[in-house]
């Protein structure tokens, strides 16, 4: 089933960006740990500090922030394809939830392995909302 969370991924990236056949590979040979989660299921909180991103292969998620007045301010919404906790190579503490919308089918993979993509000094992986 890993192996069907790296073609999400895969295909979400190849809309709008060029994968050669070697980045197709490295993004096949990724450590996908998959897991399932129920509606509104917190999947990392605020003030954590996450050691593997979040692929979502099935189902929808969203970001979101409480505000001093106790709300939830959503930041953004995700869909399959989509690593939307792909900041937390950088971040080191989470600033943010990332909460489960419907039931989801997540691929959890190891920063190391995220960060062993770079390749002369591009990631495979652009920054949400970004194309390379």
């Amino acid at each position: 089933m890993t192996a069907h969370l790296a073609a999400v991924l895969i295909t979400k990236l190849t809309v709008s960006n060029f994968l050669d056949e070697e980045d197709i590979e490295a993004l096949r040979r990724l450590p996908i740990h998959r897991r399932e989660f129920k509606a509104r299921e917190t999947m990392v909180s605020d003030g954590q500090r996450p050691h593997e991103c979040r692929l979502i292969g099935e189902g929808f998620a969203f970001r979101a922030k409480t505000t001093v007045e106790g709300q939830r301010q959503v930041l953004s919404l995700h869909i399959p394809g989509e690593v939307p906790d792909i900041q937390s190579l950088h971040l080191k503490v989470m600033d943010h939830d990332l909460t489960t919308l419907t039931p989801c089918t997540l691929g959890f993979i190891p920063h190391a392995a995220v960060m062993g993509l770079n390749r002369n000094g591009q990631t495979l992986l652009p920054p949400f909302g970004e194309k390379h």
